[in-house]
């Protein structure tokens, strides 16, 4: 049996051993450090490659974000920037505005809000002067303020942007 298994060793030292010492240890070192350099070199490769891949998306976001602010924003914004190059008291209401006994402070308000105005009223009594009116939304601010002061007997100025309502009108006179 000794025998048997030292002959198995002698077959299996014989098998490991390369012809013409082509995979000795010597020559063998080399070729294991010129397989690590290549594989050292892939990695860098690959790193370089998601490096530059990420510099692209973060270029490739910023552009969009720069685009979009630049040129689709204002696009969107523009009808908005067209009101503002119309005087305010040229625009016209969209619907119908009705009040029913309401003070003339709201509808101070809400012409305010509706025409981005500024309108005031000198008088505290005036504020809850109660007025009922329908305007049908083809009316501008001028014809508005207009018929209110018509109807209401109040006089109406233009201070630069502001506009002030006070107690006048042919009644009040004298």
């Amino acid at each position: 049996m000794e025998t048997m298994n030292e002959e198995i060793l002698v077959l299996l030292a014989r098998s490991t051993r390369s012809p013409h010492g082509k995979y000795t240890k010597e020559n063998t070192w080399p070729l294991l450090e010129r397989r690590l350099r290549e594989q050292t070199s892939r990695l860098r490769w690959r790193w370089l490659q998601r490096a530059a891949a990420s510099v692209a998306v973060i270029l490739m976001f910023v552009v969009g974000w720069a685009m979009y602010t630049t040129l689709i924003k204002p696009a969107l914004i523009k009808p908005a920037a067209s009101t503002e190059e119309t005087p305010v008291q040229q625009l016209q209401i969209r619907g119908a505005m009705t009040f029913q006994q309401v003070p003339l402070q709201q509808i101070v308000d809400e012409l305010n809000q509706t025409f981005a105005s500024d309108i005031r009223i000198a008088d505290e009594a005036l504020k809850d002067y109660r007025i009922t009116a329908t305007f049908e939304g083809e009316e501008t601010l001028d014809t508005i303020l207009d018929l209110l002061q018509r109807v209401a007997s109040l006089q109406i100025e233009h201070q630069g942007q502001t506009i002030i309502i006070k107690k006048g009108g042919a009644a009040d006179e004298g």
